[in-house]
């Protein structure tokens, strides 16, 4: 893939990241089921780490943490260092190819993960300690939270795979292997 297609297939994915925090943040369009808040961010660095490589995941791995800090999540500076970690690990997982047998699979294992891992973590190193939140609860909401990210990455995943162009007609990919 050139290097100009590749950096404009980053930008498309980042477009994409930035249009959907702004709806999901949006105060008349915020949407929450069972007290989970839609969160597309974690899908679509995922999938932009598996399709399109590491470069693409820290891109968006740091925008859609630099996002969360200007929206007055949580810690300043925690949220750009953790997603663009996710984003390469994403990503080098991409480029060692053993993942292309179950793509979608993988695509949501990741996108899964990444938010349930910041909550788990911010949980035993914060709020443990300054709120009276119990463990419980903080699993039940982190299970509400994994199963709506899981439904969210499917047309995430189709999305992201469209814009990287992994996805080619059966007629190209056996051209290319005669």
């Amino acid at each position: 893939m050139k290097q100009s297609s590749r950096a404009l297939r980053i930008l498309l994915c980042a477009v994409l990241m930035v249009l959907c925090f702004v709806a999901e943040s949006s105060v008349g369009i915020r949407v929450s089921v069972f007290g989970a808040h839609i969160d597309f961010l974690p899908s679509i660095i995922a999938a932009s780490g598996l399709f399109l490589g590491c470069p693409a995941g820290m891109v968006c791995g740091m925008l859609a943490g630099m996002l969360y800090d200007i929206s007055g999540v949580g810690v300043e500076g925690l949220y750009p260092i953790y997603y663009m970690i996710g984003g390469i690990a994403c990503g080098l997982y991409g480029e060692s190819q053993g993942w292309r047998r179950h793509p979608l699979r993988t695509a949501v294992i990741a996108a899964v993960c990444m938010p349930a891992a910041l909550s788990i973590v911010r949980y035993l190193f914060y709020f443990q300690f300054v709120t009276e939140s119990s463990l419980t609860a903080v699993l039940h909401s982190l299970l509400i939270q994994a199963a709506l990210t899981a439904l969210i990455t499917l047309p995430v995943y189709w999305l992201v795979v469209r814009i990287s162009g992994a996805r080619r007609s059966r007629r190209e990919q056996m051209e290319h292997h005669e």
